[in-house]
């Protein structure tokens, strides 16, 4: 029996810190793929997009990528490809944790639950696919090139601040105190939800008040702390009852809860169904 979701872990197939990857829709037969297990990554999964339309399943929710479009899967999301047009041609970077910067991995927690691709203009496009091309280049040439580990590393950073640059509308970069407090919360609530879910659990974190905390989460994101906590704890209790053979005991207790039938009350609320009866529907699911 499957007790915990399928992590895939990156093996490197070289001595290079990043790994690319070439997708060419020509390659899918009938254009859709088999309906796979969620899995977890645990990197960075960046695609950029060139040509074509496809759409991946991202925790429930199905993206779509356009022609010219970017998306960043983060470590702990889980997802399968659903279906890619003939003409689909793309690029996926995956990329260690520990070799992203800060400031990447927080804009990128910023949008942990946008759940949808960016379009990129041209000129973008052209930037990316330029770094992208890089390193393939260094990777396939890296005796001509003295402390290869630093040059990948640089060219990495490039492709990665680009990226998050051009993904950067609303301007976390330039965080406000109410952007801060928010930014912080949502690292702490991703590591510690199994454990804190109250507003007051958090603002113990960050030495303010509830309602402080409270204000300025909404005011940066436009739902409150217990809505972030509830979107959390239920995103995880559904990935565990896709992707797992956990009972719904078992997975109540997983994510924090001692009592298995608050658990399930809590789910059906949230959810308008029963964990049961969700399990059933989303394993029938055609997609």
């Amino acid at each position: 029996m499957q007790k915990t979701i399928k992590i895939k872990s990156e093996k490197r197939q070289s001595n290079h810190i990043v790994e690319i990857y070439e997708f060419d829709g020509k390659n899918i037969t009938g254009g859709f793929f088999e309906k796979a297990a969620h899995r977890r990554e645990d990197h960075y999964l960046f695609i950029v997009q060139e040509r074509g339309e496809s759409s991946i399943m991202l925790d429930f929710t199905q993206v779509l990528l356009n022609a010219e479009s970017m998306l960043c899967i983060a470590p702990g999301q889980v997802h399968y490809p659903v279906a890619a047009s003939k003409d689909t041609l793309a690029w996926l970077i995956a990329v260690d944790v520990h070799l992203l910067e800060d400031s990447s991995q927080t804009l990128i927690n910023e949008h942990y639950f946008d759940y949808k691709s960016k379009s990129l203009d041209p000129k973008q496009t052209i930037l990316l696919k330029q770094c992208i091309n890089l390193i393939k280049e260094l990777q396939e040439n890296n005796i001509l090139v003295k402390n290869n580990f630093q040059v990948e590393l640089s060219l990495l950073r490039a492709f990665t601040g680009l990226f998050c640059s051009f993904f950067d509308e609303a301007g976390y970069t330039k965080l406000s105190r109410p952007l801060w407090l928010s930014s912080q919360f949502k690292l702490l609530l991703q590591t510690h939800f199994k454990n804190y879910k109250t507003v007051s659990d958090y603002a113990a974190f960050l030495h303010v008040s509830p309602a402080y905390l409270n204000e300025a989460v909404k005011t940066a994101t436009g739902v409150t702390v217990s809505s972030w906590i509830k979107q959390v704890v239920l995103t995880e209790a559904k990935r565990l009852l896709f992707a797992t053979d956990m009972s719904v005991k078992e997975i109540a207790f997983s994510i924090g809860y001692d009592d298995p039938a608050y658990f399930i009350r809590y789910f059906s609320k949230n959810t308008g169904t029963s964990p049961l009866v969700f399990r059933n529907n989303t394993l029938k699911s055609p997609v």
